[in-house]
C-alpha cells in the first residue's frame, strides 16, 4: 500500500508546461486524498472544483454525494491504527453513490485524474481481495510528509492535523 500511495501522490518533477499541469494536478490530488482522510468537506469541494471534478454549479445533492464519495475513499486513511479491508464495503458504498453522481454530474472527471484514480482503486481492490489489514493513516502521513509540492504553501487548501 505504501508503494502505491507513493506512486499516486509522488512523481518525478519534470520541467515543461504539460508537466507543470500534471504537477499541479498531483499536488491538488495529494491534498484531496488528505482532505478526504480528514473529512474536510470544504477542502474537498474547493479542491474538486480546482481539479475540474465539480463546476461550482452542481445541485446540493451532487455536492453532498461527491463529498460523501470522498469520505468513503478517505475512510481507510481517516483513523490511526490498522484498517481492515475485509470488514468494510468501500466498493459497494462507492457503487451506491455512483448512480446519483451519474444523474447529477455536470462535467466528466478530469482526464488527468484517471490514472491516479486507477492506481488508488487498484490498491484498494487488491487489499480487499487479499483481505489486507493495513496501517493506512500512518502510511498516508509518511508519504504526505515527504511529498514535495510543486507550488507555494499559500496556494494549498487541504487542512486538518497530520496526526
Amino acid at each position: 500500500m505504501k508503494m502505491v500511495l507513493h506512486r499516486v501522490i509522488c512523481s518525478q518533477k519534470v520541467a515543461g508546461s504539460y508537466c507543470d499541469l500534471i504537477t499541479l494536478v498531483k499536488d491538488d490530488y495529494a491534498d484531496g486524498v488528505f482532505a478526504c482522510a480528514n473529512n474536510d468537506r470544504e477542502a474537498i469541494i474547493k479542491l474538486s472544483q480546482r481539479l475540474g471534478f465539480l463546476t461550482g454549479e452542481e445541485s446540493e445533492i451532487m455536492m453532498d454525494t461527491h463529498v460523501q464519495a470522498g469520505f468513503v475513499v478517505g475512510l481507510p486513511f481517516s483513523t490511526p491504527g490498522y484498517y481492515d479491508f475485509r470488514a468494510n464495503h468501500i466498493t459497494q458504498s462507492i457503487s451506491n453513490l455512483g448512480a446519483t453522481m451519474l444523474r447529477h454530474r455536470l462535467t466528466p472527471p478530469p482526464e488527468e485524474a484517471y490514472s491516479l484514480h486507477r492506481k488508488l482503486s487498484g490498491a484498494f481492490l487488491a487489499c480487499i481481495k487479499l483481505g489486507a489489514v493495513v496501517p493506512c493513516r500512518e502510511l498516508l502521513l509518511e508519504v504526505y510528509e515527504k511529498y514535495e509540492f510543486g507550488k507555494h504553501d499559500s496556494e494549498r487548501l487541504a487542512s486538518g492535523s497530520e496526526s
